[in-house]
């Protein structure tokens, strides 16, 4: 597992790198104040902190034997069912049954309580504020900062 978290954090600082390479050569912006470079640029920057950290920790850890592994399980049930969650969801805006944010907020309690399996009232609580804190600020910040229009 580890030689696959190196290469795979190598590959993608590779690839980020070659983003921020193609898109510093995009023109300057004229009408909005992150231009057509901004994005990818962040993303990229994103992208190699998030590698940097996989890296770091890659190289720090031990292997682990097959008995150390715990019991862990591929649970291919859930990655099914949120499949079907996502396609719902991006299916309900495509055809504007509901907009972004109505959206958003039941697409994340509903994938947060398949994946949390039986959640506390506690965490059904912090799962539906999370949600609301999501859906509200994604639609701010598509709307207000980067000028995208959503349904």
């Amino acid at each position: 597992m580890l030689i696959r978290d190196l290469a795979l954090s190598g590959a993608v600082i590779s690839i980020s790198v070659l983003v921020i390479w193609e898109a510093s050569g995009l023109p300057e912006p004229r009408f909005d104040p992150i231009g057509p470079a901004g994005v990818p640029l962040g993303v990229a920057a994103i992208l190699i902190g998030l590698a940097a950290i996989v890296l770091v920790r890659a190289s720090m850890a031990r292997p682990v034997d097959a008995r150390g592994a715990g019991d862990h399980r591929r649970r291919h049930d859930l990655a099914g069912l949120v499949s079907v969650l996502t396609i719902i969801y991006v299916g309900a805006m495509a055809f504007k049954l509901v907009g972004f944010t109505t959206a958003t907020i039941a697409f994340v309690i509903a994938a947060s309580l398949v994946l949390s399996g039986r959640p506390t009232a506690r965490q059904a609580a912090a799962i539906s504020v999370l949600a609301v804190i999501l859906g509200g600020g994604g639609y701010a910040l598509f709307s207000y900062v980067l000028y995208v229009d959503l349904p």
